[in-house]
């Protein structure tokens, strides 16, 4: 039947990249080459599908029924998890070949892994809406918008590190780019469209820490400061610095609306704020920026200083302009008594463990 023709097509690039495997003829590359051009046309509205969801979804509009290819939607293991798997086999029969072609590793390669994404975004939606007639046509909420971005970007840093340490660089540009495009739509739908602070159809959990504030920003914050030390490294300088500043954005945000849950719940979009939630900001950012201060010393990292720092700064001018005018009482008594300890701890904690060292090294005994 023809939707099952682009499964056969697939079963056959396979099986041609196993006799490649022990017949190194250059023709069969050229054949694989051609079968998987022709999959991708035999899966022309898969794609056009797929690519419509994602415009409209940025545009903030949801899809109508007559996109869907149902035969797709509703068999996606088998119609684009199978034919996955068999492009990974195909890249691993030619990759462990003394004449592969690093065109047509990226071919097999980037085929299998955008089949993968697209079944793993309809699996996924299917199981968050097991009633719907249409799982797509069902917006997204915060935990799982947040489940697919950790997903995608814990995908694109395994990849790139795998090809990194197998000495297959060309090969992890599919990794950083997965990478880069889940922080894209996470900066966009979660820090800026639909931020659980402003948009009140987005529900992030009942219970503290164990949330949706959790999943998407304290994981995401943990695999942007991960590839900043890691996987970006060998990137642009100005790639570097764009994440190191993501990580202190998400940081912050993880901290400020973790409080924000804790005192209102599920939905973060009530404007009433108690002392006692305005209190805890600062102790959030000054005990933050205190630890960040004691990895940064402890791993001699200067970049978790700035943010100490970054941290401190902003709980100090929070004090002296905010604090000072909204809190009453013992409130403000154990505001400025709090930094101000903090503060002269912080100075001499400093000067023991940087600025002394330091000193010696410049000037030996």
């Amino acid at each position: 039947p023809w939707p099952i023709l682009p499964l056969a097509i697939a079963f056959q690039i396979t099986l041609t990249a196993l006799v490649y495997h022990n017949i190194h003829l250059p023709i069969f590359k050229t054949i694989i080459s051609l079968l998987t051009a022709f999959f991708i046309m035999l899966h022309f509205k898969q794609i056009q599908l797929f690519c419509g969801i994602i415009l409209l979804s940025i545009i903030g509009l949801t899809p109508s029924p007559f996109l869907f290819s149902q035969y797709i939607t509703a068999n996606s293991l088998l119609n684009l998890g199978l034919p996955a798997m068999l492009f990974a086999i195909a890249f691993v029969s030619i990759n462990d070949t003394k004449h592969e072609s690093k065109s047509l590793m990226h071919i097999l390669f980037g085929t299998s892994l955008m089949l993968i994404v697209i079944c793993g975004y309809y699996v996924l939606r299917g199981y968050m809406h097991p009633d719907a007639t249409y799982a797509l046509l069902q917006a997204a909420g915060f935990v799982e918008r947040g489940v697919m971005t950790i997903a995608l970007m814990l995908l694109g840093i395994g990849i790139a590190q795998f090809m990194t340490s197998s000495k297959r660089d060309h090969l992890a540009i599919w990794g950083l780019g997965l990478f880069y495009m889940a922080t894209l739509r996470w900066i966009y739908f979660d820090f800026l469209l639909l931020n659980p602070y402003w948009s009140n159809q987005q529900m992030v959990g009942t219970i503290p820490f164990i949330n949706g504030i959790t999943l998407t920003y304290g994981i995401g914050c943990a695999l942007c400061f991960l590839a900043y030390h890691n996987i970006l490294k060998h990137q642009l300088n100005g790639i570097r610095q764009i994440y190191g500043c993501i990580a202190f954005i998400s940081a912050f945000t993880f901290i400020s609306l973790t409080i924000r849950q804790y005192f209102h719940g599920t939905n973060l979009t009530q404007n009433i704020m108690s002392s006692a939630e305005t209190y805890s900001y600062s102790v959030g950012w000054l005990l933050a920026g205190l630890a960040l201060l004691t990895f940064g010393i402890r791993l001699q990292n200067k970049h978790l200083r700035v943010a100490a720092l970054a941290f401190i700064t902003l709980c100090v001018t929070k004090v002296f302009l905010y604090d000072a005018s909204e809190l009453e009482g013992l409130l403000r008594v154990l505001s400025f008594f709090g930094l101000g300890v903090s503060l002269i701890g912080l100075s001499y904690y400093y000067t023991q463990s940087i600025l002394k060292p330091s000193q010696s090294n410049h000037h030996p005994s």
